[in-house]
Protein backbone atom coordinates (compact mmCIF):
# COMPACT_ATOMS: atom_id res chain seq x y z
CA UNK A 1 0.00 0.00 0.00
CA UNK A 2 1.56 2.81 -1.17
CA UNK A 3 0.58 7.03 -1.88
CA UNK A 4 3.33 9.31 -3.39
CA UNK A 5 4.66 12.06 -1.56
CA UNK A 6 4.94 14.38 -4.84
CA UNK A 7 1.15 15.16 -3.99
CA UNK A 8 2.63 16.44 -0.56
CA UNK A 9 4.88 18.53 -2.65
CA UNK A 10 1.98 20.29 -4.33
CA UNK A 11 0.33 20.93 -0.85
CA UNK A 12 3.57 22.44 0.46
CA UNK A 13 3.64 24.83 -2.88
CA UNK A 14 0.29 25.56 -3.68
CA UNK A 15 -1.72 25.47 -0.37
CA UNK A 16 0.94 26.94 2.46
CA UNK A 17 -2.62 28.38 4.36
CA UNK A 18 -3.72 24.56 4.66
CA UNK A 19 -0.49 24.47 7.40
CA UNK A 20 -1.29 26.20 9.96
CA UNK A 21 1.36 28.08 12.27
CA UNK A 22 1.89 24.94 15.49
CA UNK A 23 2.02 26.42 19.42
CA UNK A 24 5.63 27.14 20.17
CA UNK A 25 5.74 23.99 22.88
CA UNK A 26 4.11 21.47 20.39
CA UNK A 27 7.21 21.51 17.91
CA UNK A 28 10.06 22.79 19.61
CA UNK A 29 12.36 20.70 22.21
CA UNK A 30 12.85 23.01 25.07
CA UNK A 31 15.70 21.36 27.20
CA UNK A 32 16.62 23.51 30.30
CA UNK A 33 19.67 25.10 31.53
CA UNK A 34 20.93 28.95 32.44
CA UNK A 35 23.23 30.75 30.43
CA UNK A 36 26.37 30.39 33.10
CA UNK A 37 25.38 26.31 32.64
CA UNK A 38 25.51 26.70 28.38
CA UNK A 39 28.68 28.13 29.26
CA UNK A 40 30.16 24.44 30.16
CA UNK A 41 29.43 24.87 34.14
CA UNK A 42 26.88 21.74 33.72
CA UNK A 43 27.95 19.85 30.40
CA UNK A 44 28.06 15.86 30.67
CA UNK A 45 27.60 13.73 28.02
CA UNK A 46 24.48 12.19 27.86
CA UNK A 47 23.50 8.39 27.20
CA UNK A 48 21.56 7.22 24.24
CA UNK A 49 18.79 6.26 26.83
CA UNK A 50 18.58 9.94 28.18
CA UNK A 51 18.93 11.29 24.48
CA UNK A 52 15.82 9.14 23.74
CA UNK A 53 13.89 9.84 26.36
CA UNK A 54 14.59 13.37 25.74
CA UNK A 55 13.73 13.69 22.12
CA UNK A 56 10.43 11.59 23.09
CA UNK A 57 9.11 14.55 24.02
CA UNK A 58 8.75 15.71 20.51
CA UNK A 59 5.91 13.63 19.01
CA UNK A 60 6.14 12.44 15.00
CA UNK A 61 3.16 10.83 13.43
CA UNK A 62 3.25 7.91 11.02
CA UNK A 63 0.67 5.67 9.12
CA UNK A 64 -0.41 2.44 10.35
CA UNK A 65 -2.47 -0.28 8.13
CA UNK A 66 -4.82 -2.17 10.67
CA UNK A 67 -2.80 -5.33 10.79
CA UNK A 68 -0.41 -2.97 13.11
CA UNK A 69 2.01 -2.69 10.13
CA UNK A 70 3.46 0.24 9.27
CA UNK A 71 2.36 2.06 5.79
CA UNK A 72 5.21 2.65 3.46
CA UNK A 73 4.89 5.64 0.94
CA UNK A 74 6.33 6.25 -3.08
CA UNK A 75 8.88 9.23 -2.74
CA UNK A 76 9.27 11.41 -5.26
CA UNK A 77 13.56 10.44 -5.76
CA UNK A 78 12.09 7.29 -6.08
CA UNK A 79 11.68 4.19 -3.62
CA UNK A 80 9.67 3.73 -0.45
CA UNK A 81 9.72 4.81 2.67
CA UNK A 82 8.37 4.58 6.29
CA UNK A 83 7.91 8.48 7.10
CA UNK A 84 7.41 10.03 10.75
CA UNK A 85 6.60 13.48 10.29
CA UNK A 86 6.99 15.80 12.58
CA UNK A 87 4.41 17.97 10.96
CA UNK A 88 0.90 16.64 12.06
CA UNK A 89 -0.76 18.86 9.15
CA UNK A 90 1.54 16.98 6.87
CA UNK A 91 0.97 13.67 8.24
CA UNK A 92 -2.82 14.42 8.13
CA UNK A 93 -2.94 15.42 4.62
CA UNK A 94 -1.22 11.83 3.18
CA UNK A 95 -3.49 10.09 5.35
CA UNK A 96 -6.37 11.22 3.55
CA UNK A 97 -4.54 11.01 0.28
CA UNK A 98 -4.42 7.61 1.64
CA UNK A 99 -7.37 6.82 2.37
CA UNK A 100 -9.14 8.06 -0.98
CA UNK A 101 -7.02 5.75 -2.76
CA UNK A 102 -7.76 2.93 -0.42
CA UNK A 103 -11.12 3.08 0.93
CA UNK A 104 -11.21 -0.39 1.77
CA UNK A 105 -8.48 -0.42 3.91
CA UNK A 106 -8.76 1.01 7.73
CA UNK A 107 -5.56 3.21 8.21
CA UNK A 108 -4.97 5.42 10.84
CA UNK A 109 -2.09 7.69 12.49
CA UNK A 110 -0.32 6.18 15.62
CA UNK A 111 2.56 9.13 17.14
CA UNK A 112 5.76 7.77 17.90
CA UNK A 113 8.64 10.40 19.74
CA UNK A 114 10.99 11.35 18.22
CA UNK A 115 13.61 9.78 20.08
CA UNK A 116 12.23 6.11 19.67
CA UNK A 117 10.96 7.02 15.58
CA UNK A 118 15.55 8.18 15.22
CA UNK A 119 16.16 4.94 16.73
CA UNK A 120 13.67 2.76 14.84
CA UNK A 121 15.78 4.60 11.69
CA UNK A 122 18.91 3.57 12.56
CA UNK A 123 18.00 0.47 14.06
CA UNK A 124 16.55 -0.65 10.90
CA UNK A 125 19.54 -0.18 9.09
CA UNK A 126 22.23 -1.06 11.79
CA UNK A 127 20.78 -3.82 14.19
CA UNK A 128 20.45 -7.30 13.10
CA UNK A 129 17.00 -7.81 15.09
CA UNK A 130 15.75 -5.03 13.78
CA UNK A 131 16.91 -5.63 10.18
CA UNK A 132 15.53 -9.17 10.17
CA UNK A 133 11.97 -7.12 11.69
CA UNK A 134 12.05 -5.66 8.13
CA UNK A 135 13.59 -8.00 6.10
CA UNK A 136 10.49 -7.94 3.81
CA UNK A 137 10.61 -4.28 3.29
CA UNK A 138 12.25 -3.18 -0.32
CA UNK A 139 12.22 0.53 1.58
CA UNK A 140 14.08 2.18 4.19
CA UNK A 141 12.72 4.44 6.88
CA UNK A 142 12.84 7.82 7.74
CA UNK A 143 12.04 10.83 9.61
CA UNK A 144 10.55 13.43 7.55
CA UNK A 145 10.69 17.71 8.36
CA UNK A 146 8.66 20.11 7.06
CA UNK A 147 7.88 19.70 3.40
CA UNK A 148 7.63 23.52 2.97
CA UNK A 149 11.25 23.85 4.15
CA UNK A 150 13.11 20.37 3.06
CA UNK A 151 14.49 21.41 -0.55
CA UNK A 152 15.83 24.25 0.16
CA UNK A 153 18.04 23.19 3.34
CA UNK A 154 18.78 19.32 2.54
CA UNK A 155 21.70 20.53 0.08
CA UNK A 156 23.39 22.26 3.12
CA UNK A 157 22.07 19.55 5.77
CA UNK A 158 23.98 17.10 3.60
CA UNK A 159 27.43 19.16 3.19
CA UNK A 160 27.55 19.79 6.54
CA UNK A 161 26.96 16.02 7.21
CA UNK A 162 30.07 15.05 5.63
CA UNK A 163 32.12 18.25 6.64
CA UNK A 164 31.38 16.85 10.09
CA UNK A 165 32.31 13.24 9.57
CA UNK A 166 28.78 11.44 8.84
CA UNK A 167 27.27 9.98 6.09
CA UNK A 168 24.47 12.09 4.68
CA UNK A 169 22.39 9.01 4.36
CA UNK A 170 18.70 8.75 2.39
CA UNK A 171 17.42 11.67 4.31
CA UNK A 172 18.01 14.36 6.84
CA UNK A 173 16.29 16.09 9.64
CA UNK A 174 16.64 19.73 10.35
CA UNK A 175 16.40 21.36 13.77
CA UNK A 176 17.20 25.23 14.58
CA UNK A 177 18.35 27.56 17.23
CA UNK A 178 18.40 31.05 17.98
CA UNK A 179 20.69 32.62 20.45
CA UNK A 180 18.93 35.28 21.10
CA UNK A 181 16.14 32.78 22.58
CA UNK A 182 18.42 31.28 24.94
CA UNK A 183 17.13 32.12 28.43
CA UNK A 184 18.60 31.70 31.84
CA UNK A 185 16.14 28.39 32.70
CA UNK A 186 16.06 27.01 29.15
CA UNK A 187 17.78 26.33 25.58
CA UNK A 188 14.88 26.21 23.00
CA UNK A 189 15.90 23.99 19.89
CA UNK A 190 12.98 24.50 17.18
CA UNK A 191 11.72 21.81 14.14
CA UNK A 192 11.17 24.53 12.14
CA UNK A 193 11.91 28.80 11.61
CA UNK A 194 8.49 29.65 11.42
CA UNK A 195 8.11 28.32 15.46
CA UNK A 196 11.52 30.80 16.05
CA UNK A 197 8.95 33.48 14.55
CA UNK A 198 6.61 32.52 17.11
CA UNK A 199 8.24 32.45 19.84
CA UNK A 200 9.91 35.84 19.33
CA UNK A 201 6.54 37.12 19.14
CA UNK A 202 5.17 35.23 22.22
CA UNK A 203 8.02 36.71 24.16
CA UNK A 204 7.31 40.28 22.93
CA UNK A 205 10.53 40.65 21.43
CA UNK A 206 10.88 43.80 19.19
CA UNK A 207 9.92 42.23 15.70
CA UNK A 208 12.68 44.63 14.20
CA UNK A 209 15.18 42.95 16.30
CA UNK A 210 14.22 39.13 14.79
CA UNK A 211 17.44 37.37 12.97
CA UNK A 212 17.10 36.56 9.71
CA UNK A 213 19.34 33.84 10.13
CA UNK A 214 19.37 30.72 12.87
CA UNK A 215 21.41 27.74 13.64
CA UNK A 216 20.71 24.94 12.00
CA UNK A 217 22.03 21.39 11.83
CA UNK A 218 21.14 17.93 11.58
CA UNK A 219 19.22 16.33 13.94
CA UNK A 220 21.99 13.51 14.00
CA UNK A 221 24.97 16.12 14.33
CA UNK A 222 23.41 17.25 17.79
CA UNK A 223 22.93 13.90 19.08
CA UNK A 224 26.46 13.84 18.85
CA UNK A 225 27.24 17.08 20.54
CA UNK A 226 24.72 15.69 23.25
CA UNK A 227 26.96 12.34 23.63
CA UNK A 228 30.45 14.69 23.82
CA UNK A 229 31.43 16.02 27.73
CA UNK A 230 32.48 19.21 28.05
CA UNK A 231 30.28 20.51 24.63
CA UNK A 232 29.81 23.34 26.37
CA UNK A 233 25.99 23.10 26.15
CA UNK A 234 23.72 21.98 29.01
CA UNK A 235 22.05 19.36 27.20
CA UNK A 236 21.32 17.20 30.43
CA UNK A 237 18.87 20.33 31.70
Amino acid sequence: MSISLLLLGLLGSGCASLLSAPRVGSGSLRLRGGAEEANGADDRALSMDEITEKLNKVPTFVMMGEDGGFVALHLREGGRAICFFSEPEEAQAVLNMTREAHPDQAIKLVTIGLGNALKLCKDSEEDEGAKEAFSSFDGHLRVQGPNQIMSSVEPKLKSMLVTAGFEEGSWQFPVFMCEQLVGQEMLPVFLNPREIHAAWKLNNLDPEKLPDKFIMMDVRMMMADMQKEGSGMPWEK
